[in-house]
C-alpha cells in the first residue's frame, strides 16, 4: 500500500510539476502576446500621427493653390484689360483718330514706364539689403526671407508690367511713325 500510496503521490507531484510548467508557458505567451499588441498599438499611433501630418501639409498646400489661383485671376483680368486697352489702340490708329491722344497715351505709358524703372530700382536695392541682413543676423531669417520672396515677386510683376510697357510703346511709336 505504502508503495501505491508513494506512487501515487510522486505521480500527483509530476502532474502538477507538468502543470506548472504549462502554466509558465501560457504565462510567457500571454507576455509575448501583450507586447506584440503594444507594439503594433505603437505602429498604429506613429501611422495616425503620420497621417495628421500628411493631412495638414496636404491643407497648407490647398491654401497656397486657392491664393495662387486668386491671384492667377487678378493677374489674368489685368491681362484682359491690357489686351482691350491695346485692342482700342489699334482701332483708334487704325481710324487714324486724334494723333494727341495716342501721344497722350504714349506719354502715360512713359510715365508708367519711368516708374515701374524707379519701382524696380527700389525693389532690386530692397532686395540686396535684405540679402545683406540676412547673412548679417540668423536669428530672424524666416522673416527676411519671406520679405525677400515678396521683394522678388514684386520685382519680377514690376518686369513683367516694364517689358509691356515698353511693347506698347515701342509700338505706339511705331503707329505715330507710319
Amino acid at each position: 500500500k505504502k508503495k501505491k500510496k508513494k506512487k501515487k503521490e510522486e505521480e500527483e507531484e509530476e502532474e502538477e510539476e507538468e502543470k506548472e510548467e504549462e502554466k509558465e508557458k501560457v504565462k510567457e505567451e500571454k507576455e509575448k502576446l501583450e507586447q506584440e499588441l503594444v507594439s503594433i498599438q505603437s505602429d498604429t499611433l506613429d501611422v495616425d500621427t503620420k497621417s495628421m501630418e500628411d493631412k495638414n501639409y496636404l491643407t497648407k498646400l490647398e491654401q497656397d493653390l486657392s491664393l495662387k489661383n486668386a491671384r492667377l485671376l487678378k493677374i489674368t483680368e489685368k491681362v484682359e484689360k491690357l489686351n482691350s486697352e491695346r485692342q482700342l489702340l489699334k482701332e483708334r490708329s487704325k481710324n487714324k483718330k486724334d494723333e494727341n491722344e495716342i501721344q497722350e497715351k504714349l506719354r502715360t505709358l512713359l510715365e508708367e514706364k519711368g516708374s515701374l524703372e524707379a519701382s524696380i530700382k527700389v525693389s532690386r536695392e530692397e532686395y540686396h539689403r535684405i540679402g545683406e541682413e540676412l547673412v548679417k543676423s540668423k536669428g530672424y531669417e524666416d522673416d527676411l526671407l519671406e520679405r525677400q520672396t515678396k521683394l522678388k515677386k514684386k520685382q519680377t510683376i514690376y518686369n513683367q508690367d516694364y517689358f509691356k510697357l515698353n511693347r506698347d510703346n515701342t509700338v505706339l511709336e511705331q503707329k505715330i511713325k507710319s
